[in-house]
This record gives structure tokens, sequence and C-alpha cells, in this order.
């Protein structure tokens, strides 16, 4: 028996400034193959791989008032903060990696 690894992402609605709600675009590209997989927040054990099982969830009563009611967790908001940190700092080592490379050359 072997384990595999499922990636999974959070699906997170966008936001439309003029009216100041929230709305559902789909993840995935058109005709793709192999995507990644999401979850929504609105139920738990909801997974969906593609634009069809994307589209059909959306139509669900308890997608549809979640969506309604949804505010960014602040977990969510608090791991874009994390990335962002790791990214700056990724960044900067790239930085000081090639200074270093350019200083010995």
């Amino acid at each position: 028996m072997a384990l595999l690894l499922v990636e999974v992402n959070i699906y997170e609605p966008s936001f439309d400034i003029n009216t100041g709600t929230y709305y559902d675009v789909s993840p995935f590209e058109p005709n793709k193959r192999k995507n990644i997989r999401y979850t929504c927040g609105c139920k738990s054990d909801t997974y969906y791989s593609n634009n069809s099982e994307f589209n059909r969830h959306i139509k669900n009563k308890t997608h549809i008032k979640w969506l309604e009611n949804y505010k960014e967790p602040i977990f969510l908001k608090e791991l874009k903060e994390y990335k962002k940190t790791i990214e700056e700092k990724e960044n900067e080592i790239r930085r000081n990696n090639y200074q270093m490379k350019k200083t010995i050359n």
C-alpha cells in the first residue's frame, strides 16, 4: 500500500469593489486536465477539480447562502501575510546570492 499526496486549495470568492459583495469565479482553466482539487468553506467534504463540478457546486443553496454572508476568515488573512513574508525573504536570498556570485567573480 502506498501513500498518495493530494494537493488541495481552499476556494476563495472574488470581491467586487463597486458593489462590496463577493462573487464566484472558477479557479480552473477550460478543458484542462489534472487540475488541483479545491475545497469550499460552505460545507465540509466538498471537493471539485474541474469547471463542471465547480459550476454544479456554486448552484447549491448552501453555497449561495455562504457566499452572501462570506467574510474572509482570519486564518486566510494570516496565511496570505505569511506567504508574502516568505516570498520577500526568498527574493532577499536570491539578491544576496547574486551579489555574492558577482563579488566572487
